[in-house]
């Protein structure tokens, strides 16, 4: 870890979730976490709830040394019989408990984790939830949560659950309950919710046979102290203004080059192949409306694709900008690539379905200071849109668009020795074995 990374939680924080979270999250939270409270955050999958989580445990760590924040991947415990294993251990890892408290523990899990599971059938007909808890459960719970008080008072505990949403239905439905039941409200434990809600809820209907999701949220926001945090993320209509295309575009560039900052440094090559790539994958990227989850993994595409070709085969000028293409291809758009990579003309027909559905985006890429080249990402990608007209042999059709000396360019030079039909697609298969 270099100094910057050691020193800087949000060293990489290329979505500005450091103004969010010192300017209105944190606030919400130090006014909930007093009263014991539950707090639920929402976000599409793929747009980054979990390095928020993170962004946030680590924050309020350093910000806040006597309190104290964990993060729970739920999905990880659901192989369990019952979520409050992992919650209890969790806070255990936070505060010391003593042997009553493991005790209590112990017995709690031991009365509880029966009734429940053996309650859904009957959940589904009717919610009878609040009727889970013999007095004797009760009782325990009782003595659990007075101990945990006096402990919390001491350390006030914030606990993350993600990937809440992934977990299978009765599962996480069980760890609501137990939420709900268990630790609401104990002062000092504040607990936040890592969901995509349309998903839980889906979890939510499946349990208690709900049929609609207005009563699977009415019965969400039982668990809630707030309502439900929409964690900022572009929108579809956001993405149709120039600010917010620039802030899209800008994402993805910069997430790429901070990427390939290091690799620069430790390599010879021409600096220009590098901004080559970044430009181009980054392009096609935000013309693909991918998530930011896809940037992550044309990262590690990277790395894994330089170990394969054995040497930087994708930052020579040559190939920047046809491997960005093709790795970006293959994470956005599988299937098109499978075809091309076996060599199908349906493959080259649908590529070139898709340049023409995405074209205009390519010309609004790039509105931004950072991006120098645009001109020819955009006519880069455009050269390839006629070269899969011209595999795909498409009859009956006006040719895309006629290019002055297109036949001579050196972008034919550049990529093909015969440019006919079968010869492209024999490249193309190729290029495509070179990338899993």
């Amino acid at each position: 870890m270099n100094k910057q990374e050691g020193d800087d939680i949000f060293y990489d924080d290329l979505l500005d979730r450091k103004q969010f979270i010192t300017k209105k999250f944190a606030p919400c939270c130090s006014a909930l976490l007093g009263r014991g409270r539950v707090l639920a955050v929402h976000a599409p999958f793929g747009y980054g709830k979990s390095k928020f989580a993170q962004y946030y445990k680590e924050y309020l760590n350093k910000e806040n040394p006597l309190n104290k924040a964990i993060i729970i991947d739920a999905f990880l415990h659901d192989y369990i019989d019952d979520p409050f294993i992992a919650i209890h251990k969790s806070i255990g890892q936070l505060v010391d408990y003593d042997e009553e408290m493991n005790k209590l523990g112990g017995e709690m899990l031991k009365a509880s984790a029966k009734e429940f599971f053996d309650a859904v059938p009957i959940l589904r007909k009717t919610n009878l939830s609040n009727k889970l808890f013999e007095p004797s459960l009760e009782c325990i719970i009782g003595q659990y949560i007075k101990k945990l008080e006096k402990l919390a008072n001491d350390t006030p505990i914030t606990i993350i659950i993600d990937e809440l949403d992934r977990c299978r239905p009765d599962y996480a439905v069980c760890f609501l309950e137990r939420i709900k039941h268990y630790f609401r409200p104990v002062p000092n434990i504040l607990f936040i919710l890592m969901i995509n809600k349309d998903h839980l809820f889906q979890s939510i209907m499946y349990v208690y046979g709900i049929e609609n999701k207005e009563d699977a949220s009415n019965y969400f926001e039982k668990f809630l102290s707030y309502k439900i945090i929409e964690l900022p993320l572009l929108s579809e209509e956001e993405l149709k203004r120039k600010q917010s295309a620039e802030k899209e575009s800008a994402f993805s560039y910069n997430m790429l080059r901070s990427k390939l900052q290091k690799l620069r440094k430790n390599n010879k090559e021409d600096e220009q192949s590098y901004e080559m790539f970044i430009e181009t994958a980054s392009a096609f990227l935000h013309a693909l409306d991918l998530n930011y989850r896809y940037y992550e993994q044309v990262n590690l595409g990277i790395d894994i694709y330089q170990k394969i070709l054995g040497k930087n085969q994708f930052f020579i000028k040559k190939t920047a900008r046809l491997y960005a293409y093709l790795l970006v291809l293959s994470l956005g758009k599988p299937d098109i690539f499978k075809m091309l990579k076996e060599g199908q003309v349906d493959g080259h027909k649908s590529a070139y379905t898709l340049f023409n559905e995405i074209e205009n985006k390519f010309y609004y890429y790039g509105n931004h200071s950072e991006i120098k080249d645009k001109e020819s990402i955009n006519k880069f990608f455009m050269d390839f849109k006629h070269v899969h007209y011209v595999a795909a042999e498409i009859e009956n059709e006006t040719k895309p668009c006629e290019y002055n000396g297109f036949i001579e360019s050196n972008f034919l030079i550049t990529y093909f020795e015969d440019f006919k039909p079968e010869p492209i697609r024999l490249k193309f298969q190729s290029w495509t074995n070179n990338i899993l």
